[in-house]
């Protein structure tokens, strides 16, 4: 049986704040908390192997600047605390979108996590940070024209976010701001229905 590979669309925080009467930041703060759970849980889940966490796109960044300032800040602090939570479960961070944009701070927090937990095999998280579907096709675009590759429609899908062997599914009510293509060697029914409504789209590559 093909193991799972998880998708959540973190959506939702600062509107469970307001409607606790709290203040947004405080719905992030909880947010990052619930990731902790997930992870360690699924760590211990021998069904998953991959959990992939939507937590920045492109278009977070026209938030206001004190929201992306403490998401910034919220992130840099959850990778220092957890990373004892990742070696002490088997975690392996990986990230997909353009971290290029980040504080170089942050960038070193994420990339000495990588590397910190690069050999662990119990579950892989995703993050994905600064990321846009367009933006993913645009760098897949150039980092095949630095190489002299021919450009093709089935190269530029292998170039894209393409995972493991496993059904993909997608958990989060959020609304999409951009659409979204998530690629896989297999779908769930839920999930293609999921990406879809979100108008975004789920490509199946054999």
């Amino acid at each position: 049986m093909d193991k799972l590979h998880i998708a959540i669309i973190m959506d939702g925080n600062g509107r469970w704040a307001t409607a606790k009467n709290k203040k947004r930041v405080d719905g992030h703060k909880v947010g990052s908390e619930v990731v902790r759970k997930i992870t360690t849980a699924l760590s211990k889940n021998s069904l998953v192997s991959d959990l992939t966490l939507y937590a920045f796109s492109t278009e977070n960044w026209k938030r206001p600047k004190m929201e992306v300032d403490f998401l910034m800040n919220l992130l840099d602090k959850y990778l220092k605390q957890e990373l004892d939570t990742y070696i002490k479960n088997g975690v392996k961070l990986e990230v997909i979108g353009d971290i290029s944009k980040f504080s170089k701070k942050l960038q070193d927090r994420i990339n000495y996590t990588k590397e910190k937990t690069k050999n662990f095999s119990k579950l892989t998280q995703v993050l994905a940070l600064n990321y846009g579907s367009r933006d993913e096709i645009t760098r897949a675009v150039k980092k095949m024209i630095e190489k002299n590759e021919e450009i093709t429609p089935e190269k530029l899908i292998a170039k894209g976010l393409v995972r493991k062997n496993r059904p993909v599914k997608i958990l989060g009510d959020g609304e999409l701001t951009k659409p979204l293509i998530v690629k896989a060697h297999k779908f769930s029914k839920s999930a293609k229905e999921k990406i879809e409504k979100a108008g975004g789209k789920a490509i199946e590559i054999q």
